[in-house]
């Protein structure tokens, strides 16, 4: 199964980062910031079984979620 894990920023202080980095290692999956991941066209959820939002649920994360339930 492969994940896709969305975080809110990456910074050096972000423990949320870290534990999805050390999650998608696991499952092969892979690690994308939320602005990253909304301003993707939805071909970045090609081959992705499921998707974690991680993060403190602010207007990025519901947009995310949005996206991939439009998807």
């Amino acid at each position: 199964m492969r994940r896709l894990h969305i975080v809110p920023e990456v910074n050096a202080a972000n423990g949320v980062w870290k534990v999805a980095e050390m999650l998608a290692r696991a499952d092969g999956g892979r690690v994308l910031t939320a602005k990253v991941f909304n301003a993707a066209d939805d071909s970045i959820l090609d081959g992705v079984d499921e998707v974690w939002v991680h993060g403190f649920w602010l207007p990025k994360e519901w947009k995310a979620c949005f996206k991939v339930l439009s998807a």
